[in-house]
């Protein structure tokens, strides 16, 4: 990582360093200001370390071969250096959550990454973020195939999981370097066909609604005909929506890519807005027990509803790329992965659009 670079499109330098575990950044007008402000950090850095930590700064030195002057050995030693503090995985893993419920990531995501990484730690707990070695690694991941008692899903959820706690524990300084090991040892998950609804299934959970929980009919009709995962229709509010103009914008900070997009009658039938302009007194939340509640009566497949709309609809239109921006997805093959092998009729996929209210 440079320590001062130029921003583009700006006469401003910016100076930045990791110092004492705290990141630091800061911008000036002049390439030598920023580098008066490094010369402080540098020495507001070295003023905390130890005689055996400026031992290791020489064998840092040594390692970069002479060529660097003691300035870069310097900032070669703050960036990798892992010293004493560093907690036991058991500890930073705790540390870890912590941190992603202070920045901002969801109840679900952190409870996902506390259930993934109780694996690592079982096996590494009581040791050190260092002593996890690519072969050390290798013979977890290993362990783990053997045994057989986790799919290949679930087991490459907890070594991502172990990876990013990894990553975060280099920026804490507590490690050199994230492991690497051979991608062709990671479990192989099997590629299954899309399971999505026919528009008879999709018309019998909306019968279904309408005689036993019609509050739940605008979450489910977002999610079935405009596509939209879980996380944004349970976000929306009315004030997203503009019913005269048939209308729905999933704002950036509530899509899951940070990608805001609008949703209309060019990009998707209208068959949401005639089922919202029925059920328009109710909102869009929607408790868990009430979503499982549903899910257990009527047999829900697993995210089926936005598998089915992307199918449907690109078998409609016969428009991948219409597809892609109505989902939200970010490229061509994320969409053909997981709905190219489900594509419908034509005479399908307008039924599945076809399917409106009985009642009132």
């Amino acid at each position: 990582m440079k320590n001062v670079i130029r921003e583009k499109g700006s006469l401003l330098y910016r100076a930045r360093m990791v110092v004492n575990g705290e990141r630091r950044s800061k911008y000036f007008k002049t390439r030598a200001a920023a580098d008066a402000q490094l010369s402080l950090w540098r020495m507001e850095a070295m003023n905390s370390v130890s005689q055996e930590e400026l031992a290791e700064l020489i064998l840092c030195r040594k390692k970069l071969k002479g060529v660097a002057t003691l300035t870069e050995a310097v900032d070669f030693f703050l960036a990798h250096a892992t010293t004493t503090q560093a907690p036991t995985i058991s500890q930073g893993v705790v540390q870890f959550c912590e941190w992603l419920e202070t920045s901002g990531r969801s109840k679900v995501h952190v409870a996902s990454i506390k259930t993934h990484t109780r694996s690592f730690v079982a096996e590494f707990g009581e040791k050190f973020p260092c002593d996890v070695t690519p072969a050390a690694l290798v013979a977890w991941i290993g362990k783990m195939a053997s045994e057989g008692k986790k799919s290949a899903r679930t087991q490459k959820n907890e070594i991502n999981a172990a990876r990013n706690f990894i990553g975060w524990a280099k920026v804490q300084g507590w490690v050199r370097e994230v492991p690497e090991i051979d991608e062709r040892i990671l479990p192989r998950q099997e590629v299954k066909e899309p399971e999505i609804y026919t528009p008879e299934e999709v018309a019998g959970i909306f019968d279904w609604l309408e005689e036993n929980m019609p509050a739940a009919i605008p979450l489910f009709a977002v999610r079935a005909f405009l596509g939209l995962r879980t996380s944004e229709a349970l976000r929306l509010s009315w004030d997203d929506i503009d019913m005269e103009n048939k209308m729905l914008r999933v704002r950036a900070k509530k899509s899951k890519l940070g990608i805001a997009r609008t949703l209309d009658e060019e990009l998707a039938p209208d068959t949401a807005f005639i089922w919202l302009e029925k059920y328009r007194e109710y909102d869009f939340k929607l408790s868990i027990r009430q979503r499982t509640k549903i899910a257990k009566a009527l047999n829900l497949k697993d995210n089926g509803f936005r598998k089915s709309f992307a199918t449907m609809l690109t078998s409609l239109r016969k428009n991948q790329q219409e597809t892609m921006i109505a989902t939200g997805h970010t490229s061509m093959q994320t969409l053909k992965k997981h709905y190219e092998a489900a594509k419908q009729t034509r005479s399908v996929a307008e039924a599945y659009f076809a399917v409106l209210p009985k009642k009132r």
